[in-house]
């Protein structure tokens, strides 16, 4: 029921847009302001979806294998790295989309799937790359500890003992 309720309250944004824009004949700003009383129950409804996903993704995890749960935590661990990197694909990608111009535009309506993969991969790429390549893990949020020479160390030391 909160699923729903969410959904049908995001979809009723649109509507609470064109209602601002053509009825009440406001501005940008005060169009799109989050102060207004029908935002506040939307976000309530986010929150309480985002909630439920939560309690349903802790009941999945207990039956998922160990492989998947790793990309998973993989992921989280790089998920800033993320926010931080996209800026780079975004504008890779602006200046190859500027190159398309001859494109109609229903050809990018087709491209939006491919836009978005190029920018997460890229984005996953380069922040995974700054996760596990020292002193990079500063870039992404992740330093990276002096692990290696203390392992190296402490398997030196074992052998001699």
């Amino acid at each position: 029921m909160i699923v729903f309720v969410a959904a049908c309250l995001a979809v009723g944004t649109i509507g609470l847009y064109y209602f601002n824009r053509e009825i009440l004949k406001l501005s940008d700003a005060k169009t799109m302001s989050i102060h207004q009383p029908y935002m506040l129950f939307y976000a309530i409804s986010m929150v309480a979806t985002v909630f439920l996903v939560g309690l349903h993704y802790a009941k999945v995890r207990e039956k998922m294998t160990q492989q998947l749960t790793t990309k998973i935590n993989l992921i989280a661990k790089v998920s800033f790295g993320l926010y931080l990197a996209q800026t780079i694909p975004l504008t890779i990608l602006r200046l190859i989309l500027s190159r398309l111009a001859f494109l109609p535009a229903w050809g990018f309506v087709i491209l939006v799937p491919l836009g978005y993969l190029f920018v997460w991969l890229s984005s996953f790429g380069i922040a995974y790359f700054c996760y596990k390549v020292p002193p990079f893990g500063r870039l992404i949020g992740r330093p990276q500890k002096r692990r290696y020479l203390v392992k190296e160390v402490f398997v030196h030391d074992k052998i001699n003992q």
